[in-house]
């Protein structure tokens, strides 16, 4: 941002804020802390703080019109060094910077940038932050002394609520899925069974079962929308891969109501076409054959004019073409007596014996 005086800032943010009417919580207000007894140098703060403002979408340094207006301060109040980020949460296109599962990020991109500038590696809030932290080479370990949010504050109950459990089996799931196969597997893992819902092969969303109740992702939280989930995390489906396993799915979560989940594989489809992964229609594959053969008589090349040998008529065959009626008959008066045949036409003509 311009300047360093809180009025002309407070102007940038205002500015900013009138882009956009729509979205309600235009700033965000972000804490950045070092380890107890680490330290770096403020251009390395700097560095750290452009990282992180990048990771959540807040900063895109090859185009400006994806950034948002920010200030950063650093603060010496505590024991340990920490930074301020206060962000507008508008871009300069006038969109928006999505914040769904920012906690969960947050905990991922913190711990990336520490092992990138050296810094120690904090504890995190789950096994499957840990889990994701690990494929990147990153050894995390879980602590279990995670504050209560505002809303386990809230709560009148000490058991978590089914929606509450699928509601965490969702955010552990998504951290470790890259495509919807993936994603219904890791929820089995946790006793969580997802049914999809599909407009022919088309894939429209989730609803979650466990312990028998069911109940739709967006009726525990709107972030739990498939809409939500697939602009922020961009889960790959893939019919010819994935259809068949999420049919499968769905069938147990309606047949297991109250019972034991039974132990699977849950793995994609090989890629396979349709036609050999399922028997064809006798009409159809019918219907193919027929339309080849047509298709083949159409591009065959153009018969050739078949060419027949000549028949040569013998000279006995020529002689009985010119006999009369009484002849013939008187012919074959003879020949039922002896095998005698006309002899070849002389000149003074037939000659009969």
């Amino acid at each position: 941002m311009v300047g360093d005086e809180p009025l002309i800032l407070n102007k940038q943010f205002i500015d900013s804020m009138n882009t956009n009417h729509i979205v309600k919580k235009h700033c965000a207000h972000l804490i950045l802390s070092l380890p107890k007894y680490e330290s770096v140098n403020n251009v390395t703060m700097s560095n750290i703080a452009g990282d992180f403002l990048e990771t959540m979408g807040y900063r895109n340094t090859e185009d400006l019109t994806q950034s948002v207006p920010f200030v950063a301060i650093r603060h010496q109040d505590k024991e340990h060094e920490h930074i301020h980020i206060v962000a507008s949460r508008i871009k300069f296109d006038g969109k928006s910077v999505k914040d769904s599962w920012d906690y969960l990020k947050a905990q991922k991109a913190t711990r990336i940038i520490a092992a990138n500038y050296g810094l120690s590696v904090t504890p995190v809030s789950s096994k499957a932050i840990a889990k994701n932290l690990d494929s990147f080479g990153i050894d995390a370990s879980v602590s279990y002394n995670r504050s209560a949010s505002i809303r386990q504050k809230s709560i009148n109950h000490t058991e978590p609520s089914f929606k509450e459990v699928i509601g965490s089996a969702i955010d552990s799931a998504l951290l470790n899925s890259n495509n919807v196969t993936e994603y219904l597997s890791e929820l089995y893992k946790n006793k969580v069974v997802a049914k999809a819902k599909f407009d022919g092969k088309e894939l429209l969303g989730f609803s979650y079962t466990t312990d028998g109740k069911f109940v739709a992702g967006n009726q525990i939280s709107r972030r739990y929308s498939w809409n939500n989930i697939q602009t922020e995390w961009g889960l790959e489906y893939e019919p010819t891969l994935d259809y068949e396993t999420l049919r499968l799915i769905g069938k147990i979560a309606v047949e297991y109501k109250d019972k034991e989940l039974p132990e699977i594989e849950i793995e994609r489809q090989s890629n396979r076409s349709e036609v050999e992964s399922a028997p064809e229609n006798p009409h159809i594959q019918l219907y193919r054959e027929m339309k080849a053969m047509i298709e083949n008589k159409q591009k065959a090349p153009e018969e050739e004019e078949q060419v027949y040998q000549e028949i040569v008529t013998s000279p006995e065959d020529k002689i009985l073409e010119k006999l009369s009626p009484s002849e013939i008959e008187k012919l074959n008066e003879k020949l039922a007596q002896k095998q005698y045949m006309p002899k070849a036409e002389n000149k003074k003509g037939i000659e009969l014996e």
